[in-house]
């Protein structure tokens, strides 16, 4: 009897895990092959590009994600310093307490793919200008300042964390962050 077929956004998930493990350049065909089940032809059918077609699909899918659970806590109706609370929460959620490593790292590096480039601009910026607005309508002038150092405090605690094999990094990242966009600093 033949197997059911996957759904896709099964397979994406688990394509995630392996782009994830391996980076970008350690990704291969074979590892995506072994953690889906599928047959060369079966990931072909779905991802007609291979692996760059599978990291875009895998990118597309993770940048949603973030786009619902933390850029969107910067745009709801609530006092600019609980959406910087929420979003920090949710980021800590989003990165899994900093035991995952973050995209920008996997895809900015190695990856040869002008569409993963442009996705990944586009994210950064767009959660670089949602938290400006925040802060500047915390009150805070240096919001364009303030916001930078944060995605790079955020993005440096990722990497340190997943180099250390210790989460640690990543929530100080984000305990320093919390004292440092209060808006009553």
């Amino acid at each position: 009897m033949r197997k059911p077929a996957k759904q896709r956004a099964q397979i994406i998930r688990e394509m995630t895990d392996v782009f994830r493990e391996n980076g970008y350049d350690g990704t291969t065909l074979s590892k995506l092959m072994q953690r889906t089940g599928l047959e060369r032809a079966s990931l072909y059918h779905y991802f007609p590009g291979g692996k760059t077609a599978a990291a875009e699909a895998v990118l597309e899918d993770v940048l949603e994600q973030l786009s619902e659970n933390v850029l969107a806590t910067l745009t709801s109706d609530d006092p600019p310093d609980v959406r910087l609370t929420r979003m920090l929460d949710a980021t800590s959620k989003f990165y899994n307490c900093g035991n995952d490593l973050c995209f920008v790292s996997i895809f900015a590096i190695g990856a040869d793919s002008e569409s993963l480039s442009n996705s990944l601009r586009s994210a950064v910026a767009t959660w670089l200008t949602s938290l400006e607005a925040t802060l500047s309508e915390a009150g805070r002038a240096n919001a364009k300042e303030l916001a930078n150092a944060a995605l790079s405090c955020i993005q440096g605690g990722l990497v340190l964390s997943v180099a250390q094999s210790d989460p640690t990094p990543f929530q100080y990242a984000l305990q320093y962050l919390r004292s440092a966009m209060s808006t009553s600093s």
